[in-house]
């Protein structure tokens, strides 16, 4: 009788423990920036010639009068901004800007539309929610898990598609990574979960 019990017990055990270990979540990754290009203390005037795809992001976000993460001061202690721009400027850019700042994250969602009259970008519309942290928990997860920081850049060419951009800021930190129409991809499933934080679906669906 005593070898049942204690087998009874073992196996209650094991099952308390398998049950456990699968509703536990799993462990933070923290994205490591430390091998990062430094970002420019101060924003200096784009030129002419565009020669990197850091220079013609600065130069687009500008144009959108967004806040540069390449250089400056940082508006927040960390934040990842995903920029979609489709190739022809009839269709409308959308940025979504996830930032934390100490324990309160937050998601900017802004989404712009061509004026050909005057040549320039007018904001449709921009709203903000705070993130809890454990969403904020798995976004930076995946991000690690794709080696962000250390994700090389792709030549972006096509004629009917858009430009999917990540960039990164953590403290005086930055990257940016940016690809052409992804194809499903570790890269495009971060970027869809930026739009799901931002409260927008997949904008190529």
């Amino acid at each position: 009788m005593s070898r049942r019990v204690a087998i009874l017990i073992v196996c209650g055990l094991a099952v308390i423990v398998a049950v456990w270990t699968s509703a536990s979540p799993a462990p933070e990754r923290v994205p490591d920036a430390s091998r990062a290009v430094l970002a420019s203390e101060t924003c200096s005037a784009l030129g002419k010639q565009l020669v990197s795809d850091e220079e013609r992001m600065a130069l687009f976000v500008t144009g959108l009068k967004e806040h540069r993460l390449d250089c400056g001061p940082s508006n927040a202690d960390e934040v990842y901004r995903f920029t979609w721009v489709a190739a022809f400027r009839i269709y409308h850019p959308i940025t979504v800007s996830i930032m934390r700042t100490g324990d309160v994250v937050v998601a900017v969602t802004r989404e712009y539309a061509w004026e050909q009259s005057a040549r320039s970008f007018t904001l449709l519309s921009a709203r903000e929610r705070q993130i809890p942290l454990p969403e904020w928990t798995r976004v930076r997860t995946r991000l690690a898990n794709v080696e962000f920081w250390n994700l090389e850049p792709e030549t972006l060419a096509g004629n009917d598609g858009s430009t999917w951009a990540i960039e990164g800021r953590a403290g005086d930190r930055y990257h940016l990574v940016s690809r052409w129409s992804p194809r499903d991809s570790a890269f495009r499933r971060v970027a869809l979960e930026l739009l799901r934080l931002g409260g927008l679906g997949d904008p190529e669906p």
